[in-house]
């Protein structure tokens, strides 16, 4: 339209979208994205504004949750300085920081379906790719053309992500691309306090039984809720022995594993590009096929063993690695695991 050609250009990507095909993902490209995410400008276009998805807007609300830590909020602010916005455009989340809000732990428990989520992303980089031929160019094309639904909460002070639009948001998260948000009608409030005058049980699609994490750090663990799940369920053994040590490999369903990462996001670029590694690996090929067992085998040589510990309160696996787990779980593949020596085995007679 008029209004998006004469306005002032935003940035096409928080840190380039050549980032998110990077070959390599160590702990400094983690940082510079997470860096530029809290960085990222807002822009208004047309009634709408273009932000960030992980650093601008919450994916989960925070009410029935304690609050973390208060050193969160001195961390966060580190950061970027602090600025005093109107209500009316997104600014970077308020305290727990999107650390919290948006941390490995609150997106494992998301129930979104994740094969959507895949899917969504691989039809947004191909129509990118396809549109220019480059993918910078291409952005104003394809990706500013889908916008999001999200909506002021004054009770929690931030923008949130209506549930309905939460998979175009991952996925735009994923190929490290701003979203264009359509402001929705905010909630009238009800209380001064986020808990008071809503549910008691927690909102926004989350699997409390994935939430232990968060409960422990603040010394509620009376208010952790137990999954229907047994130490056995989710595990299979590949009957390939694994590298010269004799013994099967063990693999794990991920949509039964919780993340003990309740202050840290995903970087969701390095999770589409494991994703799309694991599914390179496995190609074409089928579970039950005579191939399928040497995927796993090339899969764990490529990704390794992820430890993971049972913890018998919530009754669920919980994993200290967020990135192999959540890439799997997009993947929709099993991963290599191994318990703890902290953990019952799964195996024992």
């Amino acid at each position: 339209s008029a209004a998006w050609a004469s306005a002032a250009p935003v940035p096409t990507t928080v840190g380039g979208f050549e980032a998110s095909m990077r070959v390599e993902w160590g702990k400094r490209q983690c940082l510079d994205w997470w860096r530029a995410a809290l960085r990222y400008p807002v822009a208004e276009r047309a009634g709408c504004f273009v932000c960030h998805p992980v650093s601008h807007l919450a994916w989960t609300s925070s009410a029935g949750l304690p609050p973390p830590p208060q050193w969160m909020a001195q961390l966060d602010g580190s950061y970027l300085p602090r600025e005093s916005p109107p209500l009316k455009t997104p600014s970077l989340l308020s305290f727990p920081g999107a650390a919290a809000i948006n941390s490995a732990t609150r997106t494992m428990a998301l129930q979104v379906d994740w094969d959507r989520v895949r899917s969504l992303t691989a039809e947004l980089e191909f129509e990118l790719e396809k549109e220019t031929g480059s993918l910078r160019d291409g952005l104003s094309i394809a990706s500013m053309s889908r916008t999001v639904d999200a909506s002021f909460d004054p009770l929690e002070g931030h923008w949130q992500v209506e549930l309905s639009s939460l998979d175009l948001v991952i996925a735009h998260a994923m190929l490290d691309l701003p979203v264009v948000v359509r402001p929705a009608p905010s909630p009238e409030p009800q209380s001064p306090e986020p808990t008071i005058g809503r549910a008691a049980t927690l909102t926004r699609g989350l699997d409390e039984t994935k939430l232990f994490p968060i409960f422990k750090r603040a010394g509620e663990l009376e208010r952790v809720r137990s999954a229907s799940i047994s130490i056995q369920d989710g595990w299979q053994t590949n009957p390939t022995a694994a590298g010269g040590t004799g013994r099967p490999l063990r693999l794990l369903d991920p949509a039964l594993v919780m993340s003990s990462r309740d202050l840290e996001a995903l970087v969701w670029p390095k999770v589409w590009h494991f994703a799309k590694k694991l599914r390179t690996i496995y190609g074409d090929v089928k579970e039950g096929e005579s191939d399928y067992a040497d995927s796993h085998q090339a899969a764990a040589h490529v990704f390794g063993t992820v430890p993971v510990t049972w913890v018998p309160l919530a009754r669920r696996w919980m994993s200290g690695n967020r990135h192999r787990v959540m890439a799997s779980r997009l993947a929709g593949l099993p991963f290599a695991a191994a318990p703890t020596s902290k953990s019952e085995d799964p195996w024992a007679d």
